[in-house]
């Protein structure tokens, strides 16, 4: 009876686990990835869901440098001016399958072979939520080496949204995900820190975007909300320690899209109706404060 119960219960688990449909994050979500070498590291990647688009019959997602739709818990992306779509994750696949990634970002040679799916089980995210984890392997008998990758459905994978197969890193190392936060800026993977890379933590600053309200204490300013829809509040608490302000929005690219100067008494609104849904930089510049923040516009 013990046996059937605990039998009956693994089914349950795994229809709540995995009975949902992987979708890929919203505006706004983040990945930070790090390239980990054996003695060193690199500068932090930062990857964005950068605006929505439609491309012919479907939507997609604007990341990095291509564009991502999902269907049926699989992920397709393709480059910049590409006409094709290609199967970029399956999470419909089960223990033992044979998998054919395609990496539309990579040169050829980094483009795995073939991967064979180890494990399948499931990894609790930090909100308390279970995702659905595999675990692929394969061996690349012309360089003589083993390699795999973990996929994590509404992620991507433990090495970041744009290393569905493998990716050597620096100093023999790998390319790996050091955080993910939602669109709505929540921290919901964290790379647990290994005793042999004690220096990644200095890296994890990178995974606490401003969002939600932010609060300038020094100068008794805060800004809401983010994301934003139709305006930019900014909240100045004590006037007497602050001064006139530059209201600047940039784009991922660095231009430019909006610019105001503000007085700093009371609470001071801007527009952003006329900004596309997308992710920006906003910047507060004064004689005595220079402050960016990530600013999400989702109308």
């Amino acid at each position: 009876m013990r046996l059937l119960f605990t039998f009956l219960t693994v089914i349950i688990f795994s229809s709540l686990a995995f009975g949902q449909t992987s979708e890929i994050p919203d505006v706004g979500a983040t990945w930070v990835e790090a390239d980990f070498g054996m003695i060193s590291m690199s500068l932090p990647i930062i990857t964005e869901v950068e605006s929505d688009t439609v491309i012919g019959n479907h939507s997609y997602k604007k990341i990095g440098p291509g564009y991502f739709r999902d269907s049926l818990n699989v992920w397709y992306a393709r480059t910049e001016g590409d006409t094709t779509d290609h199967l970029y994750y399956d999470f419909n696949v089960a223990l033992g399958d044979t998998v054919y990634p395609v990496n539309p970002f990579l040169d050829e040679i980094e483009r795995a072979p073939y991967m064979v799916v180890t494990i399948v089980d499931s990894l609790q995210l930090l909100d308390g939520s279970w995702k659905k984890r595999i675990r692929l392997y394969y061996e690349n008998e012309e360089e003589g080496n083993y390699s795999g990758n973990v996929w994590v459905e509404d992620i991507g994978t433990t090495r970041g949204i744009l290393r569905n197969a493998r990716m050597v890193g620096i100093d023999g190392g790998y390319r790996g995900l050091v955080c993910f936060t939602d669109a709505n800026g929540q921290l919901l993977f964290e790379q647990p820190v290994h005793e042999d890379y004690g220096w990644i933590e200095y890296i994890y600053e990178d995974c606490y975007w401003t969002v939600g309200i932010s609060e300038l204490s020094d100068f008794g300013i805060s800004i809401y909300p983010n994301p934003a829809d139709q305006n930019i509040k900014f909240d100045f608490k004590n006037p007497q320690k602050s001064e006139s302000l530059k209201i600047s929005i940039f784009d991922l690219q660095g231009r430019e899209v909006k610019s105001v100067q503000i007085a700093t008494v009371g609470e001071v609104e801007i527009s952003v109706d006329e900004i596309l849904t997308g992710v920006y930089l906003l910047k507060l510049s004064g004689d005595r404060l220079s402050h960016t923040q990530r600013l999400v516009v989702r109308h």
